[in-house]
């Protein structure tokens, strides 16, 4: 079994901790589950089961499922906070592969593939903002846009025009 980080002030070794993580790890692993089904797998109550959901706030969703007569199940999956708690690698193992491509097959082919990667982005915006006539239309879908791709983009009016600012570079590493 994969061990966790803390996902709070506690020491790891709490019960309470331990049972938070094995409970992130559930829905790591198994998806979406109901409060029930949780309950089981953590060999504990449905409302210990509650409480230890309610007190991992952002680092869970939930929604209800109506079927049929009767309350409504809720099923639970992990958060985007909790999604930290897991090792992600993906800018890593995208620096080796532009790496392995720049080694193999050399620097001009590199550029090429960061060429065509740059067409099929401007083509997918041009299709996305084309339509739209206005200045401020367009600058606010590619707002959308690089806001889908994880840049947290935010669009300013200022005095001498527009400002957009990009708060975050999700390719920071392989750039």
């Amino acid at each position: 079994m994969v061990e966790l980080i803390a996902t709070d002030h506690k020491a790891a070794d709490e019960p309470n901790q331990r049972t938070k993580d094995r409970l992130l790890l559930l829905l790591k692993t198994r998806g979406a589950m109901t409060t029930k089904v949780l309950a089981e797998a953590l060999d504990i109550s449905v409302p210990a089961t509650r409480q230890h959901l309610k007190s991992l706030g952002n680092s869970v969703e939930s929604a209800r499922h109506t079927r049929g007569v009767g309350r409504p199940a809720q099923s639970w999956r992990l958060g985007e906070l909790a999604q930290r708690n897991f090792p992600d690698t993906h800018s890593e193992l995208t620096v080796r592969i532009l790496q392995s491509i720049e080694k193999t097959l050399g620097g001009e082919a590199l550029d090429r593939v960061i060429a065509d990667r740059y067409r099929d982005n401007e083509q997918r915006y041009l299709q996305s903002i084309g339509a739209l006539r206005s200045l401020s239309g367009r600058l606010k879908r590619l707002v959308h846009l690089r806001n889908a791709e994880g840049y947290m983009a935010e669009l300013d009016k200022t005095r001498d025009g527009w400002l957009l600012i990009e708060n975050h570079c999700p390719i920071c590493a392989a750039a």
